[in-house]
């Protein structure tokens, strides 16, 4: 695995937590846990375009 990727649970929390970008993380798991497996490509025809 791509150690840029790796993260520790400190670090994986604050991200999740923030208030930056909260709807946009919202919309993808409401997707997510929907459809369980989605592509990149459907997360976004269904999340809508992101932040410019």
């Amino acid at each position: 695995m791509n150690s840029r990727f790796l993260m520790d649970e400190d670090e994986a929390m604050r991200l999740l937590t923030v208030n930056q970008g909260r709807r946009e993380r919202l919309a993808a798991w409401g997707v997510i846990d929907s459809w369980r497996i989605v592509s990149a490509e459907q997360l976004a025809a269904m999340t809508g375009p992101g932040p410019i």
